[in-house]
């Protein structure tokens, strides 16, 4: 069965932080992290909160494995977001302004039904 430090190492290893790196970012030791893996134990609830949100993972499935009921991302979204975290700053931001270009320039094809005559 998965466990809580499974789950974690896995987003770790996929994101290359190591547990230093995640350990300085939301303020704990890093043994700490090493004993979850040998106690085969959960952090409490606000450390797993901030490593969910440093990590950006649904909480409920890093400490229970089940997918939260509110988000369910397919396979594509995932990657999508794996990719989107890789980026600068200023690519983040190219590529948003893209899409707001996209969207805009797709709104405006469309033609309002009132004005059809």
């Amino acid at each position: 069965m998965e466990m809580f430090s499974d789950r974690l190492d896995k987003v770790l290893r996929e994101r290359k932080i190591t547990q230093k790196e995640l350990a300085e970012k939301i303020g704990i030791r890093r043994p700490t992290i090493s004993d979850w893996k040998k106690n085969g134990a959960c952090p409490t609830i606000d450390v797993a909160l901030r490593i969910a949100d440093f990590l950006n993972v649904d909480c409920r499935w890093l400490v229970t494995g089940e997918e939260s009921e509110k988000v369910t991302l397919s396979q594509e979204e995932k990657k999508l977001l794996a990719a989107w975290d890789e980026l600068s700053q200023a690519d983040k931001e190219e590529i948003e302004m893209l899409i707001d270009f996209k969207n805009k320039a797709a709104k405006a094809k469309t033609v309002p039904a009132d004005s059809v005559g």
